[in-house]
This record gives structure tokens, sequence and C-alpha cells, in this order.
């Protein structure tokens, strides 16, 4: 009996110690997401004030005071985390695995609540498809999602010997900085799962199949995350059951045949000129399109950092950490003497 407990216990840390692992990882692709989510936000424009709670708290270890050298690096860095939280997305045990995908993708599906009142779409509502991929251990190929739906990330055999090197030298910094952070938080990992919540995960649903709606011009997006919330999360896809392949198609007949559909309001959606639509589901929940018409904020002002306390890092390798700093920059400046030679 004291030798199956044991192994029992032993278990029940590991299936811990991987969940906490993907729960960094999806941490990390919510940060990446809200800082892009800021970056796209319109100077123009006034929208409701968005919360931010991955971005600018004390596991978010960018150095926001420096500015991003290219838009390009937000998208690189999101499909990145996106990669790194498919690689922590596999259980063995398939009920730990099921209740490890309702939870995140509750959580994303929350968190996209509070896009609901902005009146416009953009990349950061299409990432849902490569992360909700990943969460769900579906496919390996989030680089092709992620570049068919989000962007089109750049290759790095197009930059020249000295970019190569600096982003060497860069990379390796970055790879000792992360193994020095993971050390120390994975000592004082407190909490099991993170919460994102900036709505309802009704809302986050009606608010992606609007935007996919809108953004794609085929039906194939919509119809994967509408099965993958029927099957991870039924009661929300519950609450919206006229949703199903056999609607998408229709509206979609709708939008492409305008000529031979019923009078509905669906051609401008064609028209990448077009104001946003969003989904009008109708008192019987009924698929159809409609302008967009939610309430608008007076005095919305882009996303500011939640307040969160500094926390202590008591780090005593601080010295060594500096040290290992300097070598590395040293072993890149010795690569680039001996290419030259």
């Amino acid at each position: 009996m004291i030798f199956g407990s044991n192994k029992r216990k032993k278990e029940q840390d590991v299936i811990q110690a991987m969940l906490q692992a993907e729960d960094d990882a999806f941490h990390r692709t919510l940060v990446s997401l809200e800082r892009l989510e800021a970056h796209l936000l319109p100077n123009d424009r006034v929208y409701p004030q968005l919360k931010q709670t991955a971005a600018g708290t004390p596991r978010d270890h960018h150095d926001n005071s420096s500015p991003v050298a290219h838009e390009s690096m937000y998208y690189l860095e999101l499909s990145l985390d996106c990669k790194g939280l498919y690689m922590c997305a596999h259980y063995d045990n398939p009920e730990v695995f099921k209740i490890a995908v309702e939870a995140f993708m509750k959580d994303l599906l929350e968190w996209y609540g509070g896009r609901s009142l902005l009146d416009f779409y953009d990349a950061v509502d299409t990432a849902i498809i490569p992360i909700m991929a990943a969460v769900s251990y579906k496919t390996n190929q989030i680089d092709d999602l992620f570049d068919k739906y989000v962007y089109d990330t750049p290759i790095l055999t197009n930059d020249t010997t000295e970019e190569k090197y600096r982003a060497v030298n860069e990379g390796m910094l970055a790879w000792i900085e992360g193994q020095h952070i993971y050390e120390h938080e994975s000592k004082e990992a407190t909490e099991l799962v993170t919460s994102h919540y900036r709505g309802t995960a009704l809302d986050g649903y009606k608010r992606i199949i609007a935007a996919l709606s809108y953004v794609c011009d085929n039906s194939a997006p919509l119809k994967m995350f509408v099965k993958m919330v029927n099957e991870y999360l039924p009661s929300v896809a519950a609450q919206l059951p006229s949703i199903n392949e056999e609607s998408i198609d229709q509206m979609y007949d709708r939008r492409n045949n305008p000529q031979t559909a019923p009078a509905v309001e669906t051609a401008s959606i064609i028209d990448s000129t077009a104001e946003p639509f969003d989904i009008d589901f109708g008192p019987d929940n009924n698929l159809s399109i409609s302008k967009y018409e939610n309430a608008k904020s007076d005095s919305g002002v882009k996303p500011e950092p939640c307040k969160h306390e500094d926390v202590k890092t008591g780090m005593s390798k601080d010295e060594k950490y500096a040290r290992i700093q300097k070598l590395a920059k040293e072993i890149i400046e010795l690569v680039q003497s001996l290419d030259k030679d």
C-alpha cells in the first residue's frame, strides 16, 4: 500500500508539473497576444478600454521601455509562443488532457470576451486558430496555420550575415536569461492555472464567430473553430444551438451568391473596405450577418497594464549570471573572427 501510494504521489507531481509548464506557456502566449493587441489598436479611434491580464504583470519579462525594432517581431514572438504551447499540450492520460484543454480554451474565450465591443477585427482575432490548435494538440503544423491565418513570418535566409550573427548573439543571451528566469520561477510556482478573464466565454465565442465570418473568405476557419468549441466546451456551444456547419455554409452561400440568396445584408462584407460586420444571432439564434451595432465607448483609451506589485527576485547568482552573459558575447565575437579568417 505504501509503494502504491508513493507511485500515485509521483504521478500526481508529474501531472502538476506538466500542467504548470503548459500554464506558463499559455501565459507567455497571452503576453504576446496582448502586446500585439496594443500595437495594432488604431491611434485615431475611440474604443473601449481593454484590460491587460498578462502583459505588464510580474511574469512578463519584456523590456517594455525599449521600442520593438519592427512590427514583424510582435508576430514572430507570438508564433514562437504558439509552438511552445503546442509542445507543452500533450498528456499521456486522456482524462488529464481533456481537463487541460477545456480549462485553457475556456480561459482563452473569456479573454476574447473582452474584445466583444470593438468595432473592428485584426490579426489578434484570427490568432485564435493556431492557439486553439496548439492547446488541443490537433496538429503540429502550427507554423502553417499561423502563416495562413495570422501573419506570414519573415524568413531568416533573407537576412544579411551581420543580421544573422546579431540574431545568434541575441538568441543566446535570451536563452541564458530564459534559463535563469525559469530556474527562479519554477521554485516559487504557486498558481496551477492562471486566469485571464476579460469577459464571458459566450461573448468570446460570439466575437470570434463574427471576426472569422468577416475576415476569412471561406468557411474552413470558422468551421474549425466551432467544431473545437463543440468538442471541448459544449456548454458554451449549446447556448447558440443554430451555429453549426449547415448554417455556416448557408451564410457563406448567401454572401458569395447574393443574387440567388434571400434579401439579407451580406454583399458588402466581401468588400475589404466595408465596415466590419457582426453576427446578428437574433431572438431565435439564427445565424445571419448584419452591420456592427454594438455600443462604443466615448472614452476608450489604449490598454494599460494592470497594477501589480513588483516581485523581489532575491537572486543570489546575479554576478555569475553577468559573467555568463559576458562569456556568451565573447563566444560570438570569437566565432565572427574565425569566420573572417
